[in-house]
């Protein structure tokens, strides 16, 4: 499982001729189609499903859920794997699945940033793309949180919507400070989505989320923009302010 995670083919290759257990899972659930999908060897893959006894035994199947109910396909979307995401889909794995937080394709893809695959799924009409996910977040905010310029580009061209707000309260400024992607905080300025005050239910705002998480290069546009005194500011205070 770590080689295939890992798309070590020889090594996989070498510990399957040495006899080893190919229906274990780990502790999350994951079998070795989960592993070698997020791991992105084509060749790995395609020997799993070409391995009748896995399938015909249930030892694997192209939908086979872990724990939180991801499969291959969507483990395959989430690190960018295009080709093994493409071979999946030929092999007709479902690509209208959720996972027990409300996850879908498109959060999954919008999260790993591959435009293809992203195309591939808003063609295909199989998502909604203002469907919420985990915490009540849009695939565009996944795509801000992960600083996922080409896929946010992709979205925002598609008329998604940029006002919502999650479960907790955070817009899409929250997500995008998470990132340190300054293009996607410029653009979101630029359309008058900028509300630094904006807090959520814990009462941070997106530059408090930016410095949380060490967002420099954010950061520094946002105290350039003037938005608030700048962490500098605040630090040099003394003890008794």
């Amino acid at each position: 499982m770590v080689a295939a995670v890992n798309g070590q083919r020889k090594v996989f290759d070498l510990l399957v001729q040495k006899g080893c257990d190919l229906s274990v899972r780990d502790d999350n659930g994951n079998n070795i189609l989960h592993a070698a999908s997020f791991g992105g060897d084509i060749q790995i893959v395609e020997d799993l499903l070409s391995r009748d006894y896995l399938l015909s035994r249930n030892i694997i199947h192209i939908d086979s859920r872990n724990n939180t109910g991801w499969t291959p396909v969507m483990l395959a979307a989430v690190n960018g794997r295009k080709e093994v995401f493409d071979l999946l889909v030929k092999n007709e794995c479902d690509l209208k699945v959720f996972t027990k937080d409300n996850n879908n394709m498109l959060h999954a893809a919008s999260y790993g940033g591959s435009v293809q695959i992203v195309e591939s799924i808003l063609s295909r009409k199989v998502a909604d793309m203002e469907s919420r996910g985990e915490n009540g977040a849009t695939p565009v905010m996944l795509a801000a949180k992960s600083g996922q310029r080409k896929v946010f580009d992709l979205l925002v061209r598609n008329d998604c919507n940029l006002s919502e707000k999650d479960d907790s309260d955070r817009n899409i400024l929250h997500y995008a400070c998470v990132s340190d992607n300054v293009q996607i905080v410029e653009y979101i300025i630029s359309q008058g989505l900028d509300d630094l005050n904006s807090k959520d239910e814990n009462g941070q705002t997106p530059m408090m989320v930016a410095e949380k998480e060490g967002s420099e290069k954010v950061i520094s546009l946002l105290e350039i923009r003037g938005y608030g005194m700048g962490r500098r500011q605040r630090t040099s205070r003394c003890c008794l302010c």
